[in-house]
């Protein structure tokens, strides 16, 4: 624990010398305004930040001293998580690793990245831990907390964790050896129906009561779960036509750069 806390302030500390930047300030901006910078699927986000924003209001250092933080919860909840599948030296070193990942990296150029980035991992991470333990411990309770935390992880940042449903059940179904086929596919359904009330239901009208709305195509995404389900496979469609594409022409690209520098 102390090593990673060492190796995770060693390597970001410098970060707390850092400034508001680029989209930072308008988040800062809007939410001092009661205003939500972005549209789904960042607008959630806000009340996370909005949060943090009424301890913290301008003082940008206290930002960047959460997110070294957070880093650090993050690479421990990792070392506990790698645990389970490795002896405790390796899991330390995998941990470690992940602990220096951000050198250099732009989640810690803008004060709100850390937040936005490691909350919903750190949270997920933790979620899969304690509903491990519960099944181990045959703990109702602290199932119902681990169900609720990866809720959590889900709607912070769905940006940052609409993928969470896939390894959570892989992990259910590859890993917890100890219980029966209908117990791993009664869990499974719990943590789907929790995954699609938190990405997809539960934020409907929660922006009438904190911010603005403005009438625009994504605004109507807020409050019809239907047009969000379209416009989570439109943008995942293109996503995979785009690097579909990108996957042709680059070759395309490099020939004709190849010709150019010949035709010289």
């Amino acid at each position: 624990m102390w090593l990673l806390l060492l190796i995770t302030v060693f390597s970001t500390f410098q970060s707390l010398n850092f400034y508001f930047w680029h989209d930072d300030f308008s988040w800062f901006y809007l939410l001092n305004n009661n205003l939500c910078f972005s549209f789904w699927p960042y607008y959630s986000f806000c009340h996370l930040l909005g949060f943090v924003y009424n301890f913290f209001g301008y003082n940008v250092f206290f930002y960047y001293l959460l997110g070294v933080i957070l880093l650090f919860l993050t690479s421990f909840s990792l070392f506990i998580f790698y645990k389970i599948f490795f002896e405790k030296n390796t899991a330390l070193l995998l941990a470690a690793i992940f602990s220096t990942v951000y050198i250099g990296s732009g989640t810690f150029l803008e004060a709100h990245s850390p937040l936005l980035v490691l909350t919903p991992l750190c949270t997920f991470l933790t979620s899969l831990i304690l509903i491990r333990r519960s099944l181990e411990k045959k703990f109702i309770p602290l199932f119902i907390l681990g169900i609720l935390i990866f809720g959590v992880s889900v709607y912070v940042s769905p940006i940052r964790s609409s993928t969470h449903i896939f390894p959570a059940i892989a992990f259910v179904f590859l890993f917890f050896e100890e219980i029966s086929f209908q117990r791993k596919l009664v869990i499974s359904v719990i943590i789907s129906i929790t995954y699609f009330i938190t990405f997809f239901v539960l934020p409907l009208g929660m922006e009438r009561k904190l911010f603005n709305p403005v009438e625009t195509y994504e605004q109507i995404t807020y409050f019809n779960p239907f047009a969000k389900i379209e416009y989570f496979l439109k943008t995942f469609g293109t996503l995979i036509i785009t690097e579909a594409l990108n996957f042709v022409k680059v070759p395309f690209l490099k020939l004709e750069i190849i010709r150019e520098v010949f035709a010289l």
